[in-house]
């Protein structure tokens, strides 16, 4: 069980960092920074 645990923390950090740099490029191009919701101060909690 707790290997298990350690694999899915480190899964979801992966993720949880895909994320950051997905919303970051996509703020860049698309979005206008009025779109405060996936700032990255909120964005850990999604």
């Amino acid at each position: 069980m707790k290997n298990d645990i350690k694999k899915n923390m480190e899964i979801m950090k992966k993720v949880i960092e895909e994320k950051k740099v997905k919303g970051a490029n996509q703020k860049n191009t698309k979005r206008p920074p009025t779109y405060g919701t996936q700032s990255p101060g909120s964005g850990n909690i999604k």
